[in-house]
């Protein structure tokens, strides 16, 4: 998450482990950024759109998407939440591998689970 120290990325890295430790295949934007050269301690944040150039396709290639605490607060964040929800994809609790609710335009959580 950018504006976070080291842009969230020891969150990103606990989630994947814990995700993983449960079975899941995870495929990390923090992961990626770092494979491809990306250091969140020296390296100026990234746009935005540059972010998303290779996550949304990461994501549409997921079964389910898992979000950070804190989520709701991220730009990044809402909108793979958004593409997740309205592609039919499941979200996930990164901390705890559990389903969420449901999100909408109106509400933030909304009382239907998926």
């Amino acid at each position: 998450m950018r504006g976070k120290p080291e842009q969230n990325f020891p969150a990103f890295r606990a989630a994947a482990e814990r995700l993983r430790g449960l079975g899941h295949t995870v495929w990390s934007p923090a992961e990626y950024d770092l494979q491809h050269g990306y250091d969140p301690v020296s390296d100026p944040e990234p746009a935005l759109v540059e972010c998303m150039k290779h996550d949304l396709p990461a994501l549409l290639a997921c079964d389910a998407v898992a979000l950070l605490p804190g989520w709701q607060h991220s730009t990044g964040a809402q909108l793979e939440a958004h593409v997740a929800l309205v592609c039919g994809l499941p979200l996930i609790d990164a901390t705890t591998g559990e389903r969420i609710w449901a999100v909408t335009r109106t509400n933030p959580v909304h009382q239907q689970a998926f």
